[in-house]
């Protein structure tokens, strides 16, 4: 309808108007591109921001050197001074506060950025010994990481026989733990060592193997990359057709992770193959698609690797003008790659190996500084010794001729002396009975504050539909329900009328006491809305909802920008209709065994309004079979943990989903909440979570 709407409108002017109104729609697509882009730089730049900030402020413990490590991670690939000042700084601290794990996370660190130059000797180096430390500490986990580290940088210098021995150590260890990922991975690694050493057989059963682990768990890339290197396994042995299909089947998987890199990688292998097939055609179209997702990614490499398979092509097909064009392109760009690599890594190693010697220049100034001082201190102590004896001599010497008057100095001195020390005492005793009393009131005012939250809670609670409530709304469900605080920002709301469940999942602004401030506005606005009204449309109701919050807040004439991200859904019985709208809260449901999601408006109900009048789409879903609807806040998505301390994301939380909605409702409660206390370890819970499931038809 878009299309039919926007040729008439085209269609009905002069050229030159119509020149002009192309011009207009290309700028406003540019700037929606311009604008999402820079939605998305700006969250990153706000979650590195984030640490920044933690690293000024912290004190100098264990917990800042974590801080310094996720830094150094997050500049590894986009500023190597940063990354590499980083580094050094988590080394230094480790080592002032003697955090042996930080140490050793930092000589890894430094081992990576060597390799990433291409100093695999220093690279070596510093893996080594951070793998001797963690072998002295039994840090399992840590050996099998860098036994895989080590691994890699061997099969970098193609010395396949070391390689082999470190990645075989690492399946080994990952093997006892069940870490079927890693597991997964490190056969992977092992195949492809095997594939280019010329033993297909063992590099088809590692892989094979790899991709079997893959599947079962749900390891999507890794499926992805095995597939891919057992193409390049076929295609070594001229099994052109195996190889075709393994390499397409990969390509197939990378679109639906959306890995521009990768989708540039593998439309090349394909496109390689497809002209030992003969499908030159195919072959042509799938090096055009390598050169545009290269382009999207910037990834130059594979752009310059595009132009050669794109000649080849066009040889192939006799075209020797496009052959030639896209030749003298592969050309240039190999030669401007080349100047530009050279100079960086020549720079940075000049960097690396510049603090190296600085460190070591320092450590010298310090060791004779240290030494100076020493000396100089041992001189002064002589002298103070000679100055002490004479001292000692003259006052021996004096203290014979005036011994009986200084006897009665000292004697008058030490009753003045006791006077003092008894009021004293006495102040003493009474600044302990105040400070006894000021704790005591403090203690009693925490006393009170919690019994205020407590009591918030149950008011909370009180709001909330009961379990048996929504046992008679809901028949089939089930609730994970995790306040980070006493009192939660997260809270659900439903009600049933006639023949019509409306259930609603928000995510206020904060948590805590002000997000359950928050909750208690929507709790009541909603009522109002649905049960006084009687608005029962899902995107009506959100935009009375967000009209509701922005007069109450007064946020037209004031800065306040709180809101809540919504899932709304009104289930009609009787028509079995599912119909949903969102504000920035994505909703899942599960049908015919394959998760699905629709995708929420990108603003939020309240806050910030820049357009006239805030609208929310509506989308209607038949379930006259059985799905599972799953709706969730952010929070557990955005929970940290895991080996590299990162956020368990929504690509992981949407597999998770689709591996459990065939069980009960409780055991998918309890697999949930299983995989986030063994995903969250230690680290403290970031945020309120709460997720509903419930099963229709």
């Amino acid at each position: 309808m878009f299309w039919i709407d926007f040729w008439y409108f085209f269609k009905q002017t002069t050229i030159v108007m119509r020149l002009e109104r192309l011009i207009i729609v290309l700028i406003l697509f540019l700037s929606l591109f311009i604008s999402k882009k820079t939605i998305a730089q700006t969250y990153i730049k706000n979650e590195v921001d984030s640490l920044l900030y933690l690293y000024t402020t912290l004190p100098e413990d264990s917990q800042k050197v974590e801080v310094m490590h996720k830094i150094w991670l997050y500049y590894l690939n986009r500023d190597f001074k940063k990354s590499l000042q980083f580094v050094k700084e988590s080394i230094s601290l480790s080592q002032k506060i003697n955090y042996r794990n930080g140490y050793i996370r930092g000589l890894d660190g430094l081992g990576t950025l060597y390799s990433n130059q291409g100093d695999y000797a220093a690279a070596l180096n510093y893996k080594l010994q951070a793998l001797k430390m963690a072998e002295e500490d039994q840090n399992t986990k840590t050996i099998g990481r860098l036994n895989n580290s080590l691994g890699v940088i061997y099969y970098r210098q193609k010395k396949y026989k070391d390689a082999l021995l470190y990645y075989e150590k690492a399946l080994k260890i990952v093997e006892k733990t069940n870490e079927y990922e890693k597991i997964s991975t490190y056969m992977l690694n092992i195949g492809e060592v095997y594939k280019d050493i010329g033993d297909y057989q063992q590099a088809l059963s590692y892989e094979q193997q790899a991709l079997s682990i893959a599947k079962k768990h749900g390891i999507t890339d890794n499926i992805a990359y095995t597939l891919g290197i057992i193409g390049q396994v076929y295609e070594q042995q001229g099994k052109w057709e195996q190889a075709f299909s393994n390499t397409k089947e990969a390509l197939n998987i990378f679109q639906s992770l959306d890995d521009g890199v990768s989708l540039a990688e593998y439309s090349i292998a394909t496109a390689r193959i497809a002209i030992k097939l003969n499908r030159g055609n195919e072959a042509l179209q799938l090096a055009k698609n390598a050169l545009q997702y290269a382009k999207e990614t910037s990834n130059r490499h594979w752009q310059k690797e595009a132009y050669q398979q794109l000649a080849q092509v066009y040889a192939y097909q006799g075209e020797m003008n496009e052959a030639y064009k896209y030749q003298f392109q592969y050309s240039a760009l190999q030669d401007s790659l080349i100047n530009e690599e050279t100079l960086k890594r020549v720079s940075q190693l000049q960097i690396l190996y510049d603090t190296e010697r600085k460190q070591i220049e320092i450590e010298k100034l310090n060791t004779e500084k240290k030494l100076q001082t020493e000396n100089a201190a041992a001189q002064y102590r002589w002298n103070l010794i000679l100055m002490s004896m004479l001292a000692i001599l003259g006052i021996f010497a004096i203290s014979l001729l005036y011994n009986i008057r200084q006897r009665k100095k000292a004697y008058d001195l030490l009753k003045l002396k006791n006077a003092e020390i008894n009021q004293q005492k006495e102040e003493i005793e009474a600044q302990r009975d105040n400070i006894d009393i000021q704790k005591k009131e403090i203690e009693a005012q925490r006393q009170d504050i919690l019994a205020s939250i407590n009591y918030a809670q149950r008011i909370q609670y009180a709001i909330l539909p009961t379990p048996e409530q929504l046992q008679t709304i809901l028949e089939t469900h089930f609730i994970l329900f995790k306040p980070r605080d006493i009192v939660s920002g997260d809270i659900y709301w439903a009600t049933k009328y006639q023949s019509q469940i409306l259930l609603a999942v928000i995510d206020c602004t904060g948590h805590g006491v002000p997000g359950a401030f928050m909750s208690m506005i929507a709790h009541e606005m909603l009522n109002e809305i649905v049960l006084v009204k009687k608005v029962f449309s899902p995107a009506e109701i959100l935009r009375e909802l967000h009209e509701n919050i922005r007069k109450t807040l007064k946020q037209e004439a004031n800065q306040n920008r709180d809101g809540m991200d919504v899932s709304f859904i009104r289930i009609d019985e009787t028509n079995q209709t599912l119909s949903y709208a969102g504000a920035r809260s994505t909703m899942y449901y599960v049908k015919n065994g394959h998760l699905e999601e629709i995708k929420p408006n990108k603003y939020p109900v309240g806050g910030e309004q820049m357009e006239k009048t805030r609208l929310f789409d509506e989308h209607t879903l038949p379930y006259n079979e059985p799905i599972w609807v799953y709706l969730t806040t952010d929070g557990y998505q955005d929970q940290f943990g895991g080996e590299k301390n990162r956020k368990i994301t929504k690509r992981v939380l949407k597999q998770n989903l689709e591996q459990i909605h065939s069980l009960p409702p409780n055991e998918q409660k309890q697999h949930l909440e299983q995989y986030l206390k063994n995903w969250q370890g230690r680290e403290p819970q970031i945020d309120d979570i709460l997720m509903i499931g419930l099963k229709l038809g």
